[in-house]
């Protein structure tokens, strides 16, 4: 830094003296003295000058932006931006859904029952757990399940003019549910024996036959936390009367047979099933197909 100062002194006198103006030129003691004093930026200064141009610091402007409005700045943007990504991450997790999978990617048996042609069993034989929901919104019944577990079975009751039921009459994807929780639908059958004190007083037509046995027998085959709330949100899709030789008496033909007499969503565990009087109080035992669908 001296000997530019030296260097700058002897040039300017040498221009000065080149334009006719009279300047001295600086003799030895004076060049000694200047070069003796300390330069307006000493080295500690010089080093300083050098951190700046690393980058350092709070916006990679080194000591310069590390004032304390800087800094409440630079926390209050930070905080603002971490607010804003739990915000995104938390609507992503309720309003992100899962890309759907293509049907050959998936793992599942649909088969028509050999109880009734509209009654279809659908199983997961993968190791993975699925969100299951209808492709179409026309049918009567539906399954929408959020965690289809590997393994477990479902029933679908279709209406008659749902026709073939394959994997593509479903879309699937990798479920973002664990079994058990809400959202996750499950189904089981229960075989029960009449019980002529279930029959609640009804008209010459209707009786309302009381649904106690089958949620007893039900709720032990179901898995949830929760598993005495799930009584209200249980529902026979499909069921069979036998007589005592077990010859199926009644059973409705179709999901939409069932509409007709019940609505599809009518024959809730917590009530009972609202049945023709000379069906329902005619009967030994019975099978009772049951969704829990929250």
């Amino acid at each position: 830094m001296k000997k530019k100062l030296i260097a700058l002194l002897l040039a300017t006198a040498t221009f000065v003296s080149a334009c006719g103006a009279e300047a001295e030129e600086p003799d030895e003691e004076d060049v000694e003295t200047i070069d003796e004093e300390e330069s307006p930026k000493s080295d500690e200064a010089e080093d300083e000058d050098d951190d700046e141009s690393d980058g350092d610091g709070l916006f990679g402007l080194g000591d310069v932006a590390t004032t304390d409005s800087n800094a409440t700045a630079v926390a209050e943007t930070q905080a603002a931006g971490e607010t804003q990504a739990a915000t995104s991450d938390a609507a992503c997790e309720t309003a992100c859904e899962p890309e759907p999978l293509a049907s050959e990617d998936v793992s599942v048996t649909i088969e028509r029952s050999d109880v009734n042609n509209n009654l279809w069993v659908i199983t997961n034989t993968s190791t993975t757990t699925y969100h299951i929901q209808p492709q179409f919104d026309s049918w009567g019944d539906s399954i929408v399940d959020s965690s289809f577990a590997p393994g477990e079975v479902l029933y679908f009751f279709a209406t008659s003019e749902d026709g073939e039921i394959t994997k593509d009459s479903f879309l699937f994807s990798e479920a973002t549910y664990e079994m058990g929780s809400d959202y996750d639908t499950q189904c089981a059958v229960v075989s029960v024996s009449y019980d002529d004190s279930k029959c609640a007083d009804g008209s010459d037509d209707f009786t309302m036959y009381g649904l106690e046995d089958v949620w007893e027998a039900y709720k032990k085959k179901i898995v949830y936390e929760d598993v005495e709330d799930r009584h209200y949100d249980s529902r026979v899709i499909y069921f069979r009367l036998y007589d005592a030789d077990g010859n199926v008496i009644y059973e409705p033909d179709c999901a939409d047979d069932f509409a007709e007499m019940m609505g599809m969503y009518c024959a809730i565990l917590e009530e009972g099933i609202y049945w023709d009087t000379s069906i329902i109080t005619n009967w030994d035992h019975a099978e009772f197909y049951i969704k829990t669908q929250y």
